[in-house]
């Protein structure tokens, strides 16, 4: 606001000067440059303009000045607003009272899929929880953000080897910007879906059951009731509860097995390898490493008999509609083509003089066949 007034002040001032006495600054500043300044003084229109020079600055420094006090009058106006809408801000947190958490349901359960790791079968529940819910590690674990809505899954295991695994919904607020998410924190709103992680168990996976309701394809629900149990799922899911769909592909040549020692934590054990016939120039997914929906082509071994002195290694090929998989691979995802690469995985642990069997083919690395499908083919050590 004072550099509008000054401008104002000495625009309107020196303007003045100009209007009301153009031939004194005339004499003031440049008669002295003359010898004879009579001779030499301005004409009456020179004095003229220069009164009109003076009005035009009076008008300019009035306008100028102008624009700069109300931008500062506004400025100061929004800051001012601003510094009372955070005081009142400051006040409300202040006086706000963190309720107590509060249990808002069992959320409904999809089901689990079932993946042969190194370390044995490892298993992956699906259910369905609020978008803009946590599972409850991750706000355990912020310190900075906070999350008021979060899914806590709780696994309880059974005398008779069932597990139980029910999801319940946590409201948690820590400040009053929580409340925002009050309302969306509810079970039948819109939907996303987590996981948790079960095993990895030594030979197969345990029946696994909840007390929550079950949220099935085409979104039908099973009621709430304790046991009841959670189906296995081909595919992971969909947060509808569909699953995608897969079509079987045929049962893959096996060629070897092979016993390797284990690293890291699991450096004192041992585990099967096995190698295998795919089709040569697709991509092929033997989802070891993740769970996680990848789709196209796909490995799905079963293998019976882990931790006894004959293990059954079965291997087929399977496509499936979920995720990304490239579908210039679908044609080509098959058993029986002419060409074929050899691609091995490591399922389960195992000991030293167990014999490996399949039911399907054996054949050598370049896809010749060594046995036809058949109960109790000897699977070759390598």
């Amino acid at each position: 606001m004072g550099v509008g007034i000054i401008l104002i002040v000495v625009g309107v001032l020196v303007g003045g000067i100009m209007v009301a006495a153009p031939r004194g600054i005339w004499w003031a500043t440049q008669s002295w440059k003359f010898r004879h300044p009579e001779a030499n003084e301005p004409s009456d229109l020179s004095y003229g303009m220069t009164r009109a020079s003076g009005v035009l600055l009076i008008c300019l420094a009035l306008v100028m000045g102008s624009v700069v006090i109300s931008d500062s009058l506004s400025t100061s106006a929004a800051e001012k607003r601003e510094q009372e809408a955070e005081a009142q801000q400051k006040a409300a947190e202040a006086a706000f009272v963190v309720p107590a958490p509060e249990k808002r349901g069992l959320l409904p359960v999809i089901g689990y899929v079932a993946r042969y790791v190194p370390a044995g079968v490892a298993v992956d529940l699906y259910y369905t929880a609020p978008p803009r819910s946590v599972p409850d590690y991750v706000r355990a674990m912020s310190d900075r953000f906070t999350y008021p809505c979060a899914s806590v899954p709780t696994k309880t295991p059974r005398d008779d080897g069932r597990i139980d695994v029910t999801a319940e919904l946590s409201w948690a607020p820590e400040r009053l910007g929580d409340m925002d998410q009050n309302d969306s924190c509810r079970i039948g709103t819109a939907a996303k879906m987590e996981d948790v992680s079960l095993g990895p168990f030594p030979a197969t996976a345990p029946v696994i059951t909840t007390s929550g309701p079950i949220l099935a394809a085409g979104g039908e629900r099973v009621a709430a009731a304790a046991g009841n149990v959670v189906p296995e799922l081909a595919e992971v899911p969909n947060a509808d509860g569909s699953v995608p769909a897969v079509s079987d592909r045929g049962v893959l040549p096996i060629v070897s097995y092979a016993i390797v020692p284990g690293y890291g934590l699991y450096r004192d054990a041992q585990y099967l390898e096995v190698s295998y016939l795919v089709p040569k120039g697709v991509q092929v997914d033997d989802r070891t490493s993740s769970s996680q929906t990848s789709g196209g082509c796909q490995v799905v071994p079963a293998l019976s008999g882990l931790g006894t002195p004959t293990v059954t290694v079965n291997v087929k090929l399977r496509w499936s509609d979920a995720g990304s998989g490239p579908d210039t691979d679908e044609a080509g995802c098959r058993t029986g083509g002419p060409e074929v690469r050899v691609m091995t995985s490591r399922w389960g642990k195992i000991t030293d003089g167990t014999t490996v069997l399949t039911d399907g083919p054996v054949a050598d690395k370049a896809g010749a066949e060594v046995s036809g499908a058949g109960p109790g083919n000897r699977v070759p050590r390598s």
